[in-house]
């Protein structure tokens, strides 16, 4: 499962699955433990593929790729506040050294690391 692309599992899947001898609760544990533990590059696309293939599922699968693509959205827009602050906090740091603060200073005002403010350092 995790050491391989699961679109390879695409097909085998659909044909363990067609006949429908699991239940409910079983396909929702199953698909959950794909998205969880599964590799692949794009996991909604993967589960929006397999529902097309598997259309008695479809809404299970749908949701799962929707939530995948929500919690994709918000770990996006964290790492980009994350980065926005560090670019913010690296601004203040040059700002505050041009004035003559002391690096140690800067350094607790900031809360960058030794070696961000080294970077903004002239050589």
């Amino acid at each position: 499962m995790r050491q391989r692309d699961l679109a390879g599992l695409l097909e085998q899947l659909v044909t363990l699955l067609l006949p429908g001898y699991t239940t409910h609760r079983q396909l929702v544990t199953l698909f959950n433990y794909i998205g969880q533990y599964g590799s692949t590059l794009d996991a909604g696309t993967f589960f929006r593929q397999l529902a097309r293939r598997l259309p008695q599922h479809e809404e299970t699968l749908m949701t799962i790729a929707e939530q995948l693509e929500q919690k994709g959205r918000e770990e996006g827009r964290e790492e980009g506040h994350k980065e926005g602050r560090r670019a913010e906090a690296l601004r203040i740091a040059r700002n505050l050294l041009c004035d003559g603060v002391g690096q140690e200073s800067v350094l607790r005002a900031t809360g960058l690391s030794t070696s961000d403010l080294q970077h903004l350092l002239p050589q």
